[in-house]
């Protein structure tokens, strides 16, 4: 999950065009929310706040707060809208403003989102600016909750085969979730990360540090990035997933799912599959999550 901020252009005829042509296909974003969650991390303040107005039903919200204000937030609580705050623990994308910081850590190239890069978690100042700074500056903004992404640079380490060094990515994201629960009492989501997952909640008390896990895919896959093409996951993918859910909610840790599809009949079905589950769930219309 991803979103970017592009830099600024000039605008020529050309652009005019591209900008008329892509106006036609308006529809490809998210115009409402029709299920009680939602993920808006592309959404600038505005457009959100639009999309949640128009949405009767959402009483949980997934924000991008960096350019959200106090009293933005507060419209949401004011409509009963809980909102997690979106932070990337385990990858660092080259427009933020901390790139330059961090920009050392990182260790190797994030696939399918140019500009990011997986970074190592076990590097102290890094569990300092994610817990002491970045997630201070959101608390203080109002958020009801941080939704955590990236916690899959375990599972990248974990593919190295190096024991130890797999054990202290653990134990660094560990810390990062215990430090994050002591220190500002507030919900966390893990956004996918379960490889991560299944192993910290097969260590007793540990599953009390997740709120949730919010799980991407499990009932539609990306088709192509670059055009926004969506269709129904794989059976394997989704048994994998479903039966991975189940051990997740035995454990005491809610469940939300993130899907993409912007096809009526894929929606439908995509809809229908994740009230059979009972999952709490969103349906993209495009990988901006806007």
């Amino acid at each position: 999950m991803k979103t970017k901020k592009k830099p600024v252009r000039v605008f020529s005829f050309f652009a005019y065009l591209l900008f008329a042509f892509s106006s036609c296909l308006s529809s490809y974003g998210i115009q409402s929310i029709s299920s009680d969650y939602g993920v808006l991390i592309g959404a600038a303040p505005r457009q959100a706040l639009d999309i949640l107005l128009a949405s009767e039903k959402v009483s949980t919200v997934v924000l991008e707060l960096e350019d959200f204000s106090s009293e933005q937030i507060d419209l949401c609580h004011k409509r009963g809208i809980e909102v997690f705050a979106y932070m990337s623990v385990g990858s660092l994308e080259d427009w933020r403003y901390w790139y330059d910081d961090f920009s050392f850590l990182c260790f190797k190239k994030y696939d399918n989102w140019e500009g990011e890069l997986w970074i190592d978690v076990r590097n102290r100042l890094w569990q300092d600016f994610i817990v002491e700074v970045l997630a201070k500056e959101l608390y203080n903004k109002g958020a009801d909750g941080f939704f955590l992404d990236n916690f899959d640079v375990y599972y990248q380490v974990k593919m190295e085969k190096d024991s130890q060094k797999t054990k202290a990515f653990f134990l660094a994201l560990k810390d990062i979730l215990l430090r994050l629960n002591e220190t500002y009492g507030i919900k966390c989501i893990i956004n996918g990360g379960d490889e991560f997952v299944t192993d910290l909640i097969s260590e007793e008390n540990s599953s009390s540090l997740i709120y949730a896990v919010n799980q991407e895919s499990v009932f539609t896959r990306i088709v192509s990035y670059q055009r926004n093409l969506f269709a129904s996951q794989t059976k394997e993918e989704t048994a994998y997933f479903t039966e991975y859910l189940d051990r997740v909610k035995k454990s005491g840790i809610k469940v939300f799912l993130l899907e993409y599809a912007r096809e009526e009949d894929l929606v439908k079905k995509t809809e229908e599959v994740c009230r059979s589950y009972g999952y709490r769930f969103f349906i993209s219309p495009s990988l901006d999550l806007k």
